[in-house]
C-alpha cells in the first residue's frame, strides 16, 4: 500500500518524471561537456531534479524537536520506533522491550548486521533474505520505501539525489529497510552487489547474477526468481499498473561500476570530491563533478534502465537496494581512508550556495523528520549497526570463494574475481575452464557439459 500523497504533490512528482524522461533524449547547455551519453542522461536528470528542488526549497519541512541520538540515551524504544534505532540496545528495546545491547528475538542473538556480496552469501542466507524481502512487500512495507525515496526526491523536499546529502540519505534509508528485513528475520543482512565482479563480461545480461536462483531477468518483465511481482503499483507517469519490475541491461547504455573507476574515486581525498556538490547551482561554482560517486552509481541505473532508470520507480526493484549497499560501502572505504574518527562525523563539503537547499548540513533529511542531512554521517551505523564482508578476492591458489565466480588470471600479476557467464553467453574472452555456470566454452560460447 503506498503512502498517500496530495493532488498538488503528484502533479510535481508527474511533472519531474516527464523531464527525467525526456533527459534521455536531449542534451542542454548544462551537460554538454559530460564525457559520454550516460552521464549526459544523469546529468539532464539532475536538471530536472534540481528545478523542482527550487520550487519547494522556500518549504523547509517540519522536524520534530528531538535529538536525532535521542534512541541512544535510554529512552525506552517501542517498535513503532525501529527505523530510527542507532544501537542493538535500542533494537533490542523496539524489538522485545529489553532495555539491553545483549538479548534475544526469535530464538536468535541480535547482533550488527553483515553485509555480503550477494553471490557470496550462503544458500540458506541468501533464501532467507529473499523470503524476508517477499514478506515485506506482501505486507506493504516495502511500497513504503519507494514512497520514501519518491517524495524525498521528486517531491524536492529532500536531499536524496543531487549533492552532498545522497549519500548520507541513502545510507539511513538501507538501515531503515535492512531494520524492517531483521523484524521479519533477525538473521537477515542486506547484500551489496558489487558490479564490478561483471564489468569484465562482454555482456551483461550473461552474468550469473540475472539467473532466477539470483537476481532474476537481466530483460524484460522480471517474472520469474525471487523477485517477480515487485511492481504491483500504478506507475506514476501513466497509472498503468504491472505486476513485475522491468528491466533491459541490453539498452543504450551499457557500463556498471568498473574497478579502475572505484579506485580513482578512492584516490579523492578532499571531502568535497565525496559527497559533492554533483550538480552545481550557483554562480561562480565549480563545474558538474562527473567523476563524482554519485554520477558512477548513476551509470548502473542507466544500464539496468527500465524501473531503475526513473527514480519514482528504481526502489521498486531490488537490484536497487543491493547496489545502494555496494555504493555505501565504497564510500566508508573512502571514509576509512581518508577522514578521522572525527571527520567522518564532522566533515561537510564546504559552499552550500552551489547546492539547493535541501543539500545544507542542517536540512531536515525528510521523509525522516527527527534527522537532519548531518546525521547520516554518524560513526554510529558503523559502530553499532553494520559491518561489511570483504569484496571477493583471489589468486593463482585461492578461489573466490563462491561457485558463481572465477578467478580471472588472464593477468597474473593482477588476478581478479569475476562473475560466471550464463549458458548461451560468450566466454572466449577468458582463459579460466570455470568461466561457464553449468556448462563449459565451446566454440566461444558456454554450452551444457562436463564441469
Amino acid at each position: 500500500m503506498w503512502l498517500g500523497i496530495g493532488p498538488i504533490c503528484l502533479l510535481l512528482l508527474l511533472q519531474s518524471n516527464v523531464e527525467a524522461r525526456k533527459a534521455k533524449k536531449k542534451v542542454s547547455e548544462k551537460c554538454k561537456d559530460a564525457p559520454d551519453k550516460s552521464r549526459q542522461a544523469i546529468c539532464e536528470r539532475m536538471q530536472a531534479w534540481t528545478r523542482q528542488a527550487k520550487k519547494t526549497e522556500h518549504i523547509r519541512p517540519k522536524a520534530k524537536n528531538v535529538p536525532a541520538k535521542r534512541l541512544l540515551d535510554g529512552t525506552v524504544a517501542t517498535e513503532k520506533d525501529l527505523g530510527d534505532c542507532l544501537s542493538m540496545r535500542c533494537v533490542c528495546e523496539a524489538l522485545t522491550g529489553i532495555s539491553s545491547s545483549n538479548c534475544t528475538y526469535r530464538s536468535y542473538q541480535l547482533q550488527k548486521s553483515v553485509r555480503k556480496e550477494y553471490r557470496m552469501m550462503t544458500d540458506l542466507d541468501r533464501a532467507r533474505y529473499q523470503q524476508a524481502l517477499r514478506k515485506l512487500k506482501d505486507n506493504g512495507m516495502y511500497d513504503n520505501y519507494i514512497m520514501y525515496h519518491l517524495v524525498a526526491n521528486d517531491d524536492g523536499i529532500g536531499g536524496a539525489h543531487n549533492g552532498p546529502a545522497f549519500l548520507p540519505w541513502h545510507r539511513e534509508t538501507l538501515k531503515r529497510l535492512e531494520l524492517s528485513l531483521r523484524k521479519i528475520d533477525p538473521q537477515v543482512s542486506l547484500p551489496y552487489w558489487d558490479s564490478t565482479l561483471d564489468a569484465p563480461l562482454p555482456d551483461l545480461t550473461s552474468s550469473v547474477m540475472f539467473l532466477d536462483e539470483l537476481a532474476g531477468p537481466a530483460q524484460g518483465l522480471v517474472n520469474s526468481g525471487p523477485f517477480k511481482g515487485y511492481a504491483d503499483e500504478p506507475n506514476a507517469t501513466d497509472g498503468a499498473t504491472r505486476a513485475h519490475i522491468l528491466r533491459n541491461t541490453a539498452g543504450e547504455f551499457k557500463a556498471v561500476y568498473r574497478e579502475d573507476r572505484v579506485q580513482l574515486i578512492l584516490s579523492f581525498p578532499n571531502v568535497s570530491q565525496m559527497l559533492a556538490r554533483s550538480n552545481s547551482v550557483g554562480p561562480n561554482c565549480p563545474p558538474n563533478q562527473y567523476n563524482c560517486l554519485e554520477y558512477e552509481h548513476g551509470i548502473v541505473h542507466n544500464t539496468v534502465d527500465e524501473d531503475m532508470y526513473d527514480t519514482n520507480t528504481s526502489p521498486r526493484d531490488p537490484l536497487f537496494y543491493m547496489h545502494h549497499a555496494f555504493t555505501d560501502l565504497i564510500w566508508e572505504m573512502w571514509r576509512q581512508k581518508w577522514q578521522t574518527r572525527d571527520e567522518r562525523a564532522t566533515q561537510w563539503p564546504p559552499r552550500p550556495e552551489c547546492s539547493t537547499a535541501q543539500h545544507q548540513l542542517n536540512w531536515p533529511m525528510a521523509p525522516y523528520s527527527n534527522l537532519l542531512n548531518i546525521d547520516g554521517i554518524s560513526n554510529d551505523y558503523m559502530d553499532y549497526m553494520i559491518t561489511y564482508a570483504p569484496r571477493p578476492t583471489c589468486n593463482a591458489t585461492t578461489a573466490c570463494g563462491s561457485r558463481f565466480l572465477f578467478c580471472d588470471l588472464t593477468k597474473p600479476a593482477a588476478p581478479r574475481c569475476v562473475s560466471k557467464i550464463k549458458l548461451g553467453g560468450q566466454c572466449d574472452t577468458f582463459t579460466a575452464s570455470d568461466v561457464c555456470y553449468g556448462g563449459v566454452c565451446v566454440a566461444g560460447k558456454c554450452a551444457t557439459g562436463a564441469t
